[in-house]
């Protein structure tokens, strides 16, 4: 069950745990994770009728998503990438052969105008720090996609976007510690293939 983040402690030693074991990710590991984004892609019928998609640039420890984004272009979706300005996230429209600009934060983002609202994009694909089997999602503490997608989150019925976590076999564990500001996933894709959660909406 969530709760207020009363145990900053506890959560900051799993994110370093597990930040630890993604770092130690082998590029035999990174290359099945490229294989299995790309399958899922391809197959899942909900990303197939997706039309504007959110992914992220990955930095150089995160799951990657560079064969996700040219699966998705190909597919003829509209591809989002997150940009950050103070406190806040929006999310960028992002073209074949459009430059990145490198932020303070270690991103690579788009320039242009952003979305209005998160409720227009179909599916966000997040990166994480740690994942468990409930669905919850840990970041890296910074707060920026769940402060993004705080108002899917008051939706009685959450259709979309559907929150889609990127993350490798070792950045899962039973059970996390969220807090009730957490926005949770409605599935997982690791180098293993995809977890679905049961998310109400």
């Amino acid at each position: 069950m969530p709760f207020p983040d009363s145990h900053p402690e506890q959560r900051n030693a799993i994110r370093r745990r597990l930040l630890r074991a993604r770092r130690g990710v082998d590029d035999v590991t990174r290359q099945a994770f490229r294989a299995a984004t790309v399958e899922f892609a391809c197959t899942d019928a909900r990303i197939r009728r997706a039309r504007s998609v959110a992914v992220y640039s990955a930095m150089p420890t995160e799951a990657p998503t560079d064969a996700l984004i040219r699966t998705l272009w190909q597919q003829g979706k509209r591809v989002y990438l997150p940009t950050v300005r103070g406190r806040r996230m929006r999310f960028v429209r992002h073209t074949p052969g459009a430059p990145l600009f490198r932020r303070g934060l270690g991103m690579h983002e788009p320039r242009g105008r952003w979305l209005p609202s998160s409720r227009q994009l179909d599916v966000v694909f997040l990166p994480l720090a740690g994942f468990d089997l409930h669905g919850n999602r840990l970041g890296l503490g910074g707060g920026y996609y769940d402060r993004a997608l705080a108002a899917c989150r008051t939706r009685r019925s959450w259709r979309r976007p559907r929150l889609i976590g990127l993350a490798f076999t070792v950045q899962g564990v039973d059970q996390l510690p969220a807090a009730v500001h957490d926005v949770p996933l409605h599935a997982v894709v690791t180098e293993l293939g995809s977890i679905e959660f049961p998310v109400s909406g």
